[in-house]
C-alpha cells in the first residue's frame, strides 16, 4: 500500500512519486534468470503502518466531501466537466495498478513511453556525455581552420578585394587591419596565439577530470527506459584494455578521452520488491552493470533507494549517496514527463525543490528532465483512453481501490458502479481523467451520508503538457540552466538536459510580487540575494576568467586596463554609500580618487573626453590585486550592514533606495562591459566556472537543421501603422526629498524619464535581426576593410572565426547567430538592402510585441554566447512570445540626445549628458550578458558611439512604408 501524504505540500511530491512509477511502469519480463547478486537496498522509507492508511483514507474522505463546485476552464464547454468530488491520485498505485500501469506502457497509443525511449536509444551516448561534462565522444574536436568544413555549412568568405583596399584618410582606432598591429583593437591580443599556433583554439575546450559519477533516478520504475543510458553511460568507464582512457574513445579508435573513474547508479522507488527485482534483472541482462562495489572498475555498481522524494531529497542534499572520492558529480534524473502530474505552480515549487537539494550550484551536477510538449488533441486523449482500454481499467481499479480504504458503508465506490471518461483542455495545456457515476449511489463515511449522483463526474487525475515556453519559464523560476535538449522525431517530447549554475539572475516579472503594503516593483530595492548573485557573477569573471598576467592589459585601446575595473566597482558604490551616510571612506581612501569614473575618448578624436578618474601611469604604481579584493570584501560588508538597517525599519529613505539600486545595476553594466572586452581576447582567459562549456558541433547540428526547416520565415518582415506611442517612465531624482518610499515605484536612470509620447509613422521592420551569415554575405560585394566587424577574427587559410568568451568558434557554428557589429556597419548593411536601422520609437514599438525579456530569451547568462533569434510562438490562447533576437542590444538610428522634460540626474550629475556630442546613438534591449532587470525594463536605455565595434549589439533593417 502506497502511503498517503498528511500535508498538502507533501501530497504534491508524493503523487508524484507514484505518478513516476506509473509512467516507467513496473514490470519485469517473466523467464528463468541466473541467480545474481541481489543488490544493495538503502531503506529511507518506513514500513507503511496504520498512520499511513488512514492518511491515505483522510485524502479520499476530504475529496469525496468537497462540495465546492469546480468547473475546470473559462470555455462554455468547460462546464460539461465541471466536478465536485475528488478520488486522490495516489489510489491508483496499488499492486493491481501498478501491474496493469505496465499494460499501458505497451500500447501503441501510449506515444510518452515509445518517445522517450526512442531518444535514449538514438541520442543514449550523446546525453551520457553530456551529463558529466563532456561533448559528444564522437565529436570531441571542432574542425581547424585547416580542416574543410562539412557540406552545408559555411565559412565567411574573403573580404572582396581586400589586398587592394583603398582607404579613405588615415588608419583609425576601431579599423579592423589596426587590431593585426596594435596589440589591442580589434583583438590582436586574442589573435596574438591564434596566429601562432595556426589552430583556431589558442586555448582548447577543456574535458572535466571527473573521478567519480552518482546517478539517482526518481521514481525509477522498470528500467525499461534507462537501461539504454545505462548502456552509453558505461561507455565512459575505463577501457579493459586501457584504463587510461573510456571505452567509448577505445570502441570508437578517436582521441582518447579521460574516463570516469567509477559510477554508481541508485534507483529510487517506493516499492521494494520491484527494487530488488528490477536491478537484479538489469545486473543480469547487462555486462557492464554490477550490485557490487568490489565488482571490477569497468563496470556500472546499481542500488535501490526505498523511499519517497520527501524522505530521499534530505540525503541527496547531505550526500548521503555520494562516493568519497572528492571529484564526485550527481546527476538526478527524473523522467517519463513526471512532471506533468503538478499543476503548474506546484510544478515550479517541486522543480525548485529538486534541484536545490540534488545539484549543487556550480559544481557541474545535472538534471535529466523528460517532458511531454505535445498538444496534439486526438492524440492525447486516445493516450490517456487507449483502444485496448488498459488506461480506463487502471483509472477505474484506483475506484476500487479507494473503496476498500475506506471499507464498510463505502462497497458501491467500485469499479462496476463507474465509466471512464477524459478530455485534453487544450487551452490549459492539460489532460483531465475523471470517472462518471452510472447510477446513484450512496456511501456511508464515518457516519456521514455521501451521495454521488447519476452522471456526476469525479476528478481523479490531471497530466499538463508543458511547450517550449512553459518549460522555460520553468527552469527560470527554479533557477536551472538548460545545458542541451533532444526530442523525439516529431518535436513534441523531450529530455531536457538541466544545471545550477554557480549564478542566477531571475526575471524581475518572476520576482515581482505583493506584500502587505501592496505591490513590489521588481525595478525597485535589490535583495541581498540579488547582490550575492552579482558578486557571484563579478568574481566568476574577474577572480576566474581573467588570468593573472592580463590584468594589466587593454583588451581594447582608449580603455583602461583590465585592473581598473576590479577597483571601479566597489569605488564607486564606496562612494555613494559615503556620500548618503555622510561617513568616511573605506580604507583606502584614495582609490575614490583613481577608481570613481572610467573613460570613454571620442574614437575619432581621443583628446576629446568627459571628466574622470586619474589613473597611474607605470604598472607598478597601481594597487596590487591582493589590495584592491581586500577593499572590494570591505566595501561589501559595508553594504550588508546597510540591509540590516534596512530590515525592520520602520521608514526607509527613497533616496537610499535609490542609491542602492543605481550601484547594484551599475555593477551589472559594468560586468557587461568588462566581458565584452574580454571577449576579444577570448582564446587567452578561462572558460567562466560554474557553467557547463557548449557542446559546439551537436549545437551547430541542430541550429542548421532549424533553421533549414524555418525557411523563408526567417526573413520575414513586420508592418506597423502609423500610431502614437509613450514610452519612459517619471522618475525624477530632484524629487526624493519631497516624496516617500514606494516598494511600487519603478527606479531608473536619468535619460528613462520622463514618460514621452511621439508619433510614429507607418514602417516595416525585419522579424529577426541580421545574422553573420547575412553579413558575410554583404561583405563579399564591399571591398572595405572596415565593413568586417570585431567580433570576428582572421584566421590562416583566409577565412574568419567569431570571437566568444570560450574562444573562437568556426564560422559556420556562430553563421545564424546575431551578427554583433557597430552601428555605422550594421547603417551598411541596411542601406543595401534598400533599408536603415530603426528610430528608436520603431524599435520600441517592435519590442511591445517582442518582449526582450520573454522566457526563452537568451540573456542573463542563459548563455555565455548569441544564439540563432528564433521565430515567434504561439501561446495556449492564441497570443505569441514575439520573436528573440538571439541575445544582443539592438542598435537604432536615434542620436542619444537630450530630450523634452530631460533633467541630469542628482545622484549622479552628468551619467547621460557627458555624451549628448551627437557621436552615441540609442540602443535597446538587452544582450546574453545583461541582467534581466536591466533588459526587462522597457524604459532603459543603453548608448555608445555610433561606429563602437566591440559591444554585444547587433540590428534589424527597417523600411519606410
Amino acid at each position: 500500500m502506497l502511503q498517503a501524504p498528511s500535508q498538502r505540500a507533501t501530497a504534491v511530491t508524493k503523487r508524484t512519486m507514484e505518478h513516476g512509477a506509473r509512467t516507467n511502469g513496473h514490470h519485469v519480463n517473466g523467464h528463468d534468470q541466473q541467480a545474481v547478486e541481489e543488490p544493495e537496498i538503502i531503506e529511507l522509507r518506513k514500513a507503511a503502518g496504520p498512520d499511513s492508511c488512514s492518511s491515505v483514507r483522510d485524502d479520499i474522505v476530504r475529496g469525496l466531501q468537497r462540495t465546492e463546485r469546480t468547473i475546470p476552464g473559462k470555455q462554455p464547454e468547460d462546464e460539461q466537466y465541471a466536478w465536485t468530488k475528488s478520488i486522490p491520485t495516489i489510489v491508483l498505485y496499488d499492486d493491481q495498478g501498478l501491474q496493469l500501469y505496465a499494460k499501458i506502457t505497451e500500447q501503441a497509443d501510449y506515444y510518452l513511453f515509445e518517445a522517450e525511449r526512442n531518444i535514449l536509444r538514438t541520442h543514449g551516448d550523446e546525453i551520457a556525455n553530456r551529463m558529466f561534462g563532456r561533448r559528444h565522444a564522437l565529436n570531441v574536436d571542432l574542425p581547424s581552420q585547416q580542416d574543410e568544413a562539412p557540406e552545408g555549412e559555411h565559412d565567411a568568405p574573403p573580404l572582396n578585394g581586400t589586398a587592394e583596399v583603398k582607404r579613405n584618410g588615415d588608419e583609425k582606432w576601431g579599423d579592423f587591419e589596426v587590431g593585426v598591429h596594435n596589440q589591442g583593437v580589434n583583438g590582436a591580443l586574442g589573435s596574438r596565439d591564434v596566429r601562432k599556433t595556426g589552430s583556431l583554439h589558442a586555448r582548447p575546450p577543456t574535458e572535466p577530470q571527473t573521478e567519480a559519477g552518482v546517478i539517482i533516478e526518481m521514481g525509477a520504475g522498470s528500467l525499461q527506459k534507462t537501461s539504454h543510458l545505462l548502456r552509453s553511460l558505461a561507455r565512459l568507464l575505463p577501457s579493459e584494455h586501457d584504463p587510461s582512457v573510456s571505452r567509448a574513445s577505445q570502441a570508437a579508435s578517436i582521441k582518447p578521452s579521460q574516463p570516469i573513474q567509477n559510477l554508481t547508479y541508485y534507483a529510487l522507488d517506493l516499492e521494494r520488491p520491484e527494487l530488488v527485482s528490477t536491478l537484479s534483472s538489469l545486473c543480469q541482462e547487462h555486462p557492464h552493470i554490477v550490485a557490487s562495489d568490489s565488482a571490477s572498475h569497468d563496470k556500472i555498481v546499481v542500488k535501490g533507494i526505498w523511499s519517497d522524494y520527501d524522505d530521499a531529497l534530505p540525503e541527496i542534499r547531505k550526500g548521503a549517496f555520494d562516493t568519497s572520492k572528492a571529484d564526485v558529480k550527481r546527476s538526478i534524473l527524473w523522467l517519463g514527463s513526471s512532471i506533468g502530474n503538478f499543476g503548474r505552480a506546484e510544478a515550479s515549487a517541486a522543480l525548485k525543490s529538486f534541484a536545490q537539494a540534488g545539484l549543487r550550484a556550480g559544481k557541474g551536477d545535472t538534471f535529466l528532465l523528460g517532458v511531454d510538449g505535445c498538444d496534439d488533441v486526438a492524440k492525447i486523449e486516445r493516450a490517456y483512453n487507449d483502444r485496448a482500454g488498459a488506461t480506463a481499467d487502471f483509472i477505474l481499479n484506483g475506484v476500487s481501490n479507494a473503496g476498500r480504504l475506506l471499507g464498510k458503508g463505502a462497497e458501491q465506490l467500485h469499479a462496476d458502479n463507474f465509466d471512464y471518461a477524459n478530455r485534453y483542455n487544450q487551452l490549459e495545456g492539460r489532460h483531465e481523467a475523471y470517472v462518471r457515476a452510472k447510477q446513484d449511489l450512496l456511501l456511508e463515511i464515518d457516519g456521514q451520508a455521501v451521495r454521488i449522483e447519476r452522471g456526476e463526474l469525479l476528478s481523479i487525475e490531471c497530466s499538463y503538457k508543458h511547450n517550449s515556453v512553459e518549460c522555460h519559464q520553468l527552469f527560470k523560476e527554479a533557477g536551472l540552466r538548460v545545458i542541451q535538449d533532444w526530442s523525439d522525431s516529431e518535436g513534441t517530447y523531450k529530455l531536457y538536459l538541466l544545471e545550477r549554475p554557480s549564478f542566477h539572475f531571475p526575471s524581475p516579472f518572476i520576482t515581482s510580487k505583493t506584500s502587505k503594503e501592496g505591490d513590489v516593483s521588481p525595478f525597485n530595492l535589490p535583495s541581498l540575494d540579488d547582490w550575492q548573485q552579482l558578486w557571484t557573477a563579478w568574481d566568476c569573471v574577474t577572480m576566474s576568467m581573467v588570468p593573472r598576467h592580463l590584468l594589466h592589459t587593454k583588451p581594447i585601446d582608449l580603455r583602461h586596463i583590465i585592473l581598473f575595473y576590479l577597483g571601479h566597482i566597489p569605488a564607486f558604490l564606496d562612494i555613494h554609500l559615503s556620500r548618503y551616510l555622510h561617513e568616511e571612506a573605506t580604507h583606502p581612501a584614495y582609490f575614490h580618487e583613481i577608481f570613481e569614473r572610467g573613460i570613454d575618448p571620442n574614437m575619432e578624436d581621443p583628446t576629446k573626453i568627459h571628466s574622470h578618474s586619474e589613473v597611474p601611469k607605470d604598472e607598478a604604481a597601481w594597487p596590487s590585486l591582493a589590495e584592491i579584493v581586500s577593499f572590494k570584501d570591505r566595501v561589501r560588508a559595508r553594504l550588508r550592514a546597510v540591509y540590516r538597517g534596512i530590515d525592520g525599519a520602520q521608514h526607509v529613505e527613497r533616496r537610499l533606495v535609490r542609491t542602492l539600486a543605481m550601484v547594484y545595476e551599475h555593477e551589472g553594466l559594468h560586468l557587461e562591459t568588462l566581458l565584452y572586452m574580454l571577449a576579444q581576447i577570448g582564446d587567452r582567459i578561462n572558460a567562466p566556472a560554474g557553467f557547463a562549456e557548449p557542446d559546439w558541433s551537436a549545437l551547430a547540428k541542430r541550429w542548421d537543421d532549424s533553421v533549414t526547416a524555418e525557411g523563408d520565415l526567417r526573413s520575414s518582415e513586420v508592418s506597423f501603422e502609423a500610431t502614437e506611442l509613450e514610452y519612459g517612465h517619471d522618475d525624477d531624482d530632484s524629487a526624493d526629498a519631497d516624496i516617500d518610499y514606494d516598494a511600487a515605484h519603478e527606479f531608473g536612470w536619468d535619460n528613462e524619464s520622463p514618460v514621452r509620447r511621439v508619433q510614429v509613422d507607418s514602417f516595416s521592420i525585419s522579424l529577426l535581426p541580421i545574422s553573420n551569415l547575412e553579413y558575410s554575405s554583404f561583405v563579399q560585394t564591399q571591398s572595405d576593410a572596415t565593413l568586417i566587424p570585431s567580433s570576428w577574427i582572421a584566421l590562416p587559410g583566409g577565412n574568419y572565426g567569431v570571437r566568444t568568451l570560450l574562444g573562437t568558434v568556426p564560422f559556420h557554428v556562430a553563421q545564424h547567430w546575431p551578427v554583433m557589429a557597430s552601428g555605422k556597419q550594421l547603417q551598411a548593411f541596411a542601406m543595401s538592402k534598400g533599408g536603415r536601422l530603426p528610430t528608436e520609437p520603431e524599435l520600441r514599438l517592435f519590442l511591445s510585441r517582442c518582449l526582450v525579456d520573454q522566457p526563452s530569451a537568451n540573456i542573463g547568462f542563459c548563455n555565455w554566447h548569441p544564439v540563432p533569434a528564433a521565430l515567434p510562438v504561439t501561446l495556449r490562447d492564441g497570443s505569441s512570445t514575439g520573436s528573440h533576437n538571439g541575445g544582443v542590444f539592438e542598435w537604432t538610428s536615434t542620436l542619444f540626445e537630450r530630450h523634452e522634460g530631460f533633467s541630469d540626474s542628482k545622484l549622479y550629475p552628468a551619467y547621460s549628458s557627458d555624451f549628448f556630442d551627437g557621436c552615441h546613438s540609442v540602443m535597446l534591449g538587452g544582450s546574453f550578458a545583461t541582467m534581466p532587470r536591466i533588459a526587462g525594463r522597457s524604459a532603459f536605455r543603453n548608448w555608445y558611439q555610433t561606429a563602437y565595434p566591440y559591444v554585444f549589439a547587433g540590428g534589424r533593417v527597417a523600411y519606410d512604408a
